[in-house]
């Protein structure tokens, strides 16, 4: 990317991954100039995001699975303002729903993350 900006020539800022000059109005927020932070999200589209959630999202589903036959013959539960269905699998399945849900997240932006450091690297 080429600019007339006067700014762009005369200042210290330099992008992270190309060493190109430019000036605070051109940097992105990550420090890379504008040609560089395209070439990522191009980049970023080849990697299989949608596989690093579901793997995330089937992390804690074995643990549930070594624990059913346990929680299936429990007796109800409950208790004075207990925030709980009253049977134990039930109340395992939808935290373990809702667990899955926040590690899938978490191995895309782990896997995000890991895809920039190696981005700004090369």
């Amino acid at each position: 990317m080429t600019t007339t900006c006067p700014s762009c020539t005369s200042s210290l800022e330099t992008c992270a991954r190309c060493s190109r000059v430019m000036c605070r109005d051109h940097a992105s927020v990550s420090g890379t100039c504008l040609d560089c932070e395209v070439a990522y999200y191009e980049s970023r589209d080849t990697v299989p995001l949608r596989a690093w959630f579901v793997g995330g999202a089937l992390l804690p589903w074995p643990v549930l699975a070594s624990q059913w036959a346990e929680l299936s013959v429990m007796p109800r539960s409950g208790g004075f303002r207990a925030i709980t269905t009253g049977f134990p699998a039930l109340d395992a399945l939808a935290m373990t729903v809702f667990a899955s849900m926040w590690l899938g997240l978490a191995a895309v932006a782990m896997r995000r993350w890991v895809h920039r450091r190696r981005f700004l690297a090369a």
